[in-house]
């Protein structure tokens, strides 16, 4: 039936085109810089985010529409997962166990819970959803926002549940001279309790900050990015012939496994001083792998003490290059991740130049010892012993290497960045991933409905309206870099237009047209209605079925 449409529609086809303007927030509208895989949700959380189902076309009793929690949506969008048509979810599924006479919300299947099942590895069991590489990643991102639509409708529905701006806001702005308090607040708040909500990230950043009240600045923070070549995560994908780029979800269960058992060492063996307290953000980036930011509060009577000396910041963190000999293991790991560049002049395409300068402010400078600069930053030890690696056939240095701890290195074999920080900067910066919203981009769809297009050169231009759509071709060109019409120059042409099956927009031109003719009671009202002729648009309706001769 796929055929069918498209043999029947002869059409050119709807474009999105990805807008990179930094006019905004360049941490949160920016172009991805991977092939992965991301969703655009329209209408976000007002009238129409409820309104993402699927169409079905009966070849009698016309279109029927199928809402994402109907038992056979996952079959209908996921032929290829699902070839036996077997069912998804449905509403008001009950746990195992639960008595029917004793049902309570808690009994109950949620989403979650159904698509968390299904996305499981079992003994025995090969999964047609986890073997579908990129399938699995569109189906696993389209369930997500299923998931997070039955949220926000339960929050739509129950706004009286949560407390909201008190009236007495709006009065005020009215009475400070704002009259229109329409465009005051939003009409359905987000509580704190949903996930990337403002509140949420609000709510974040306050406790947070009082565990800066507690214990004053940070001591150390830490960067760790998800090796994706790990053992953990290749002794999975291995015999399944798989990439780490095809299961995401082998990806991120290793890689907060990993986060956990780094927190519980650095908390239970003390391997830098006693822990007062933490905070950490895990973050996806458009690169792909995740990575976490850890800000560490310790006991400043411990082994580091309030006012490191330079021997106790060296031992805890490195940042040479070690003997290839002596210590063949770090020096590989140290090779694999944690050696920055090559950037500079001759890689101006490397993601941390910016006008011309690296951002990391790499390569660094030799010292033959640790040292505080005038603000009290740390500048490591970084001698000039002659050693090297090589990167993309260009030497690298000490100067290139980024900070890190021998021991936890060896341990999790990943980019672990480690720096001593005493500055209220470094938890400003984790702040500024704790409250970024969540990443969005700018997009522009772009369509070829040359007929839309018709009637605004009828709106503007007075010779264009003695012409019928059919004949307007041979007077008028159609442009499609400016995507509008033009007055043809020069000599006659013959030229036509593409045909359209009357039904094949009636929706899409309905909702435009009626917009246009609202307070509209007559034939003679719609002569002026968008430059559009009275004969003209009344040939349209009939065209579209919207009119019947005896009306």
């Amino acid at each position: 039936m796929a055929r069918d449409r498209f043999d029947m529609d002869d059409k050119e086809p709807i474009r999105i085109k990805l807008i990179g303007s930094r006019d905004t927030n360049g941490r949160t509208y920016n172009l991805p810089t991977a092939n992965e895989v991301a969703a655009l949700i329209i209408g976000d959380i007002d009238g129409t985010y409820d309104k993402r189902d699927i169409i079905l076309e009966h070849r009698k009793k016309g279109s029927r529409r199928i809402s994402e929690l109907h038992t056979s949506y996952l079959a209908l969008q996921y032929p290829l997962l699902f070839p036996y048509a077997e069912d998804g979810y449905r509403v008001n599924i009950l746990h195992r166990g639960v008595e029917i006479d004793d049902i309570t919300g808690h009994a109950k299947l949620t989403l979650r819970e159904f698509f968390a099942y299904r996305l499981q590895m079992r003994v025995g069991e090969t999964s047609l959803i986890l073997m579908s590489r990129a399938l699995l990643q569109q189906f696993i991102v389209d369930v997500y926002t299923m998931v997070e639509n039955t949220r926000l409708n339960y929050i739509r529905n129950n706004q009286k549940a949560f407390r909201i701006e008190q009236i007495s806001n709006l009065l005020e702005a009215q009475d400070s001279g704002n009259e229109d308090v329409s465009v005051l607040g939003n009409r359905i708040m987000l509580p704190s309790s949903f996930t990337g909500g403002a509140r949420y990230m609000y709510a974040n950043y306050m406790d947070a900050m009082a565990i800066v009240r507690a214990y004053g600045s940070p001591d150390l923070f830490i960067t760790l990015t998800c090796n994706p070549k790990c053992p953990e995560i290749m002794r999975v994908l291995t015999p399944l012939n798989q990439k780490p780029e095809d299961r995401p979800d082998i990806i991120s269960r290793v890689f907060k496994i990993k986060l956990d058992a780094l927190y519980d060492q650095i908390r239970d063996e003390k391997i830098f001083a006693y822990l007062l307290g933490g905070l950490y953000v895990i973050e996806f980036q458009k690169r792909g792998l995740p990575h976490v930011h850890m800000c560490l509060f310790l006991d400043k009577t411990g082994k580091i003490s309030n006012g490191p000396t330079a021997s106790e910041i060296d031992n805890v963190i490195s940042a040479e290059i070690p003997d290839k000999d002596e210590e063949p293991e770090l020096y590989e790991l140290v090779s694999n991740f944690m050696i920055h560049g090559p950037c500079g002049t001759k890689h101006l395409e490397c993601s941390c130049m910016k006008r011309g300068r690296c951002s990391k402010h790499f390569p660094k400078d030799f010292t033959n010892e640790t040292h505080f600069d005038v603000d009290g930053f740390p500048l490591y030890k970084r001698r000039d012993d002659g050693k090297f690696i090589m990167k993309k056939g260009e030497k690298l240095d000490n100067r290139n290497v980024v900070g890190y701890n021998k021991s936890l290195l060896k341990q999790y074999q990943a980019h672990m960045n480690i720096e001593w920080c005493n500055q209220v900067g470094s938890i400003k910066y984790l702040f500024k991933y704790m409250n970024k919203c969540p990443d969005r981009i700018s997009i522009h769809i772009q369509g070829a409905s040359q007929f839309i297009e018709w009637m605004k050169c009828n709106q503007i231009d007075h010779e264009a309206r003695q012409y019928t759509y059919v004949k307007f071709p041979r007077h008028y060109v159609w442009k499609a870099e400016l995507r509008k019409w033009t007055k043809r120059l020069g000599r006659k042409t013959v030229a036509r237009v593409h045909f359209v099956h009357p039904k094949a927009d009636e929706a899409y031109y309905l909702r435009i047209m009626l917009n246009k003719i609202k307070g509209a009671t007559s034939y003679e009202d719609l002569r002026t209605v968008d430059g559009t002729t009275y004969n003209t648009f009344k040939e349209v309706c009939y065209a579209m079925g919207l009119l019947d001769d005896d009306k």
